[in-house]
């Protein structure tokens, strides 16, 4: 009988983390704003990931930006780190801006960072 509670109770687990997991959330930073938008040009979706200094309400000032590519991994590393060299006085205020996709990583990468655009086969 003990087996029995055991495997009810896994099975009805399984179910909820099946759902929990198996949708894709987007998570957006604190102090962060995201764009998304299809380009003109080559009809693609593509999300942008901004991150503003605290400064910038001042409209006399200029800053510096920071692109970073593949931004749906790498927007968060980085801003993160600005914000510890910004609070350090280490690097001057700026803005950052991640560059990314929403899915299809690997076929999006192929085709907006290569010379000669070859789609990828996906073997698994």
């Amino acid at each position: 009988m003990q087996d029995f509670k055991f495997f009810i109770t896994l099975f009805v687990f399984s179910l909820f983390v099946n759902k929990t997991f198996s949708q894709k959330q987007q998570v957006i930073l604190p102090g962060t704003e995201v764009i998304q938008f299809k380009s003109a040009i080559n009809d693609h979706d593509y999300v942008i990931d901004v991150a503003l200094p605290g400064s910038y309400g001042d409209s006399t000032k200029r800053f510096p930006v920071l692109y970073t590519l593949d931004g749906q991994w790498s927007f968060p590393q980085v801003n993160g780190n600005y914000g510890g060299l910004s609070y350090d006085g280490f690097v001057p205020d700026m803005i950052i801006v991640g560059i990314g996709w929403k899915d299809d990583y690997i076929n999006n990468r192929n085709r907006d960072f290569s010379k000669t655009y070859v789609q990828s086969i996906k073997i698994y």
